[in-house]
């Protein structure tokens, strides 16, 4: 793993738990006479802190716009015919596979925050855009 953490900070990953019988990689795979690599990942942090908080920040966010849209029905319900919505997932209202945000200033300035300002998205700012 060490070897790839600066390959994985290109990328906007996602963590998933793979079942031991279905995971490949394991010791019975491996050739006795490679080297076992045994302190390569000492003092190396793999996963950042803001990979988790960015993550709980956008579960937080999602429940959020989604309680919002239950008291702002009757807005979502104009916007229905003519943006072309539609309602799944028990109420919960999309344009295509967007989310309809109908919250405040708040609502949109963290979805910014959230998957436009980040490092991975290349939005560093005027001068130092990539």
């Amino acid at each position: 793993m060490a070897q790839y953490i600066n390959f994985l900070e290109d990328f906007n990953y996602q963590l998933k738990h793979i079942l031991g019988a279905y995971n490949r990689a394991n010791m019975l795979f491996r050739r006795p006479d490679h080297n076992n690599s045994l302190g390569d990942n000492d003092q190396v942090v793999a996963l950042p802190d803001e990979v988790f908080a960015r993550t709980i920040s956008m579960v937080t966010l999602d429940k959020a716009i989604r309680l919002r849209q239950q008291v702002n029905q009757l807005l979502i319900e104009e916007w229905a015919s003519k943006y072309h919505l539609s309602v799944k997932d028990n109420g919960v209202w999309y344009k295509g596979t967007a989310l309809v945000v109908t919250g405040d200033k708040n609502d949109y300035r963290a979805l910014l925050e959230i998957y436009h300002d980040t490092l991975t998205a290349g939005h560093l700012g005027i001068a130092k855009m990539l």
